[in-house]
């Protein structure tokens, strides 16, 4: 038969103690232990760069996915983290924070919510998005081209300065406030804005051209001066009502005559017409100068109704009738609307100097 090998059994054991004998798993490995402190120094491990890493500390700590679960940064001065509501301290260790200078402002992430860093212009400035909600220094102090000399403070609160939204900025409607709300009773000693006029004895005007600003101006005695539609006193000059008709003018008759006594020669304002017919009617308003017409309105009456017209202002139809060479005043050619009746219509003018 063959030789058997012989193997003698080995054990490990401590010298000192017979009892202390290493271990072997079931699969035959030995049963190690290690427990290797870093040595000191600038010692790297892979490309892992301990000089920055706080010693490890005592626990579960795994070199391989770095999963360090009881490493906490401290909140001392030399510690990276600082405590929340903690005094600044000269001296303290912190992380530099960077920006990009970015000399035309631009984006450099996707789309909204992406991580975006600070810029800075080509001096290290921050860009920033601003609110103003700080009172303005006294004195002669201008943003821009606005001058804030007469300006009042602003208000504590939203106060924009650009669009200029001032939401607080509400005038209020108390006794100090400028603003007054509608139908509140006047007290003595309301604030307000003071309304001034000019004092002119007798008016003229002050502004340019016609279009051009002009403020309200007062006589003497700080009465308002107003435009009096009838010159003043209301009284016409030297009125005259001349009533003309024409009889049984025949159904569908178109502009029979009606108007006033000649007036060539004079100057003359025509102050109104009262119209009327027992049957509907139709009327051309004209001025006739030496036998010519010009209209001015087209009326339309009712039968049985008075057309009362009257023009918008007297000086509207004033007119400076010529010499006789022909009829010169106001007429107004009636025709009679009815398809079947005959019928009487009057007309009555107004006129004065």
């Amino acid at each position: 038969m063959a030789d058997v090998r012989v193997q003698l059994p080995v054990k490990i054991v401590d010298p000192t103690t017979d009892a202390n004998q290493a271990g072997v798993s079931a699969a035959g490995n030995l049963n190690v232990a290690v427990n290797l402190a870093l040595p000191a120094g600038t010692n790297n491990i892979g490309d892992v760069d301990v000089l920055t890493l706080p010693a490890l500390v005592a626990g579960t700590a795994n070199i391989g996915d770095v999963d360090v679960l009881s490493v906490v940064p401290g909140t001392a001065a030399t510690n990276l983290g600082k405590a929340e509501d903690d005094p600044h301290t000269t001296g303290d260790v912190g992380v530099m924070v960077l920006g990009i200078r970015d000399d035309t402002l631009s984006i450099f992430s996707g789309i909204e919510n992406d991580y975006e860093p600070f810029h800075m212009t080509s001096t290290g400035r921050l860009y920033v998005s601003a609110t103003v909600d700080a009172a303005l220094p006294t004195g002669a102090n201008n943003i821009g081209d606005v001058d804030v000399l007469t300006l009042p403070a602003l208000v504590a609160g939203t106060a924009n300065i650009g669009d200029v939204d001032v939401i607080s900025q509400i005038p209020g409607t108390g006794a100090t406030n400028l603003g007054k709300a509608e139908d509140a009773a006047h007290v003595t000693g309301d604030t307000g804005v003071f309304m001034l006029a000019v004092r002119q004895n007798t008016a003229t005007a002050l502004a340019g051209t016609d279009g051009d600003y002009i403020p309200l101006i007062v006589d003497t005695n700080g009465r308002l001066h107003v435009t009096d539609p009838n010159a003043g006193t209301g009284v016409p000059t030297v009125p005259v009502v001349t009533a003309d008709s024409a009889a049984a003018i025949a159904a569908g008759t178109e502009d029979t005559t009606i108007q006033t006594a000649d007036l060539g020669g004079t100057t003359k304002k025509l102050a109104g017409i009262d119209l009327t017919a027992s049957v509907a009617f139709k009327a051309r308003i004209a001025e006739v100068v030496n036998g010519v017409e010009t209209n001015r309105s087209i009326l339309f009456g009712q039968a049985g109704n008075t057309i009362q017209w009257r023009p918008p202002h007297k000086n509207y139809f004033n007119i400076t009738f010529a010499a006789n060479a022909g009829f010169d005043g106001w007429r107004a050619a009636m025709t009679n609307m009815d398809t079947s009746e005959a019928a009487d219509l009057y007309a009555t003018f107004y006129t004065e100097d």
